[in-house]
C-alpha cells in the first residue's frame, strides 16, 4: 500500500498522467505536497495545515486563486482517498460537515477567515423551520414546546390572548372548533310534498 506524501511525489505524478493534466497543474500540486511535507512533521493531513497552505496561498496571490488550487487540490486528495494512500480528504469532510451544498469555495472563504470555526458554523445555514426574515423563528423542536420559549421569541401569549401587551380579540383554538364541528348533528333534509 502507499502512502502519501511520499518524498518522490511518485503518487502526484501518476494522478497528473492518469487525468492528462498539464504543467502547471503538476507544478501546483507538487507545490502543495512540498507545504504538507515541510509542515506536517510525521502528523497525518489535518484541516490545521490546509487551512496554512490556503492562507499562505492568500498572502502570495489571491483568494481566488485560492480557491481555484483548493479545488484542484481536493480532487487529486479524493484520488488519493480512492488509491487508499490516504484516509480522508479534509476538504470533503468539512464540506460534508459544515455546508448544505457542496462548496468548496465556501469552505475556503472559511477557512482563511479571522475565525475559521465562527465561519464554518455560519455555513450550516437555518435551523429547522428558521427563516432568515425573522430571527425570532429560528426555534427547534424542543424550543417550540416549551410555551416560554414561543413568548420570549414572538411576544405573543395565547394563555392572555395578547400580543405584546395589547389585546387580541377573542379566538377559538382550531382544535376546539374542528371537535365541535364534528359533534353537530347532522342537518335534516327537508321533503316537500307537492
Amino acid at each position: 500500500m502507499r502512502v502519501w506524501p511520499d518524498s518522490g511525489f511518485s503518487l502526484m505524478r501518476l494522478y497528473v498522467e492518469e487525468k492528462k493534466f498539464g504543467h502547471p497543474h503538476a507544478s501546483m500540486l507538487r507545490r502543495f505536497q512540498h507545504h504538507i511535507m515541510s509542515n506536517a512533521r510525521g502528523e497525518t493531513l489535518s484541516i490545521g495545515i490546509v487551512s496554512d497552505w490556503l492562507r499562505s496561498v492568500v498572502r502570495a496571490e489571491s483568494l481566488k486563486l485560492a480557491i481555484c488550487r483548493a479545488q484542484l487540490v481536493t480532487r487529486f486528495l479524493d484520488w488519493l482517498v480512492e488509491q487508499g494512500a490516504l484516509g480522508i480528504n479534509p476538504f470533503r469532510e468539512l464540506r460534508q460537515k459544515y455546508c448544505c451544498r457542496e462548496s468548496t469555495a465556501a469552505v475556503v472563504r472559511a477557512l482563511v477567515s479571522e475565525d475559521p470555526v465562527e465561519a464554518l458554523s455560519a455555513l450550516r445555514g437555518l435551523p429547522a423551520y428558521g427563516s432568515h426574515l425573522d430571527p425570532r423563528f429560528g426555534t427547534t423542536l424542543n424550543e417550540c414546546a416549551s410555551s416560554d420559549a414561543v413568548i420570549k421569541r414572538t411576544g405573543f401569549s395565547a394563555s392572555t390572548a395578547s400580543y405584546n401587551g395589547v389585546k387580541a380579540l377573542p379566538t377559538v383554538p382550531f382544535t376546539a372548533w374542528f371537535r365541535n364541528t364534528l359533534n353537530r348533528p347532522e342537518p335534516q333534509q327537508v321533503t316537500l310534498n307537492g
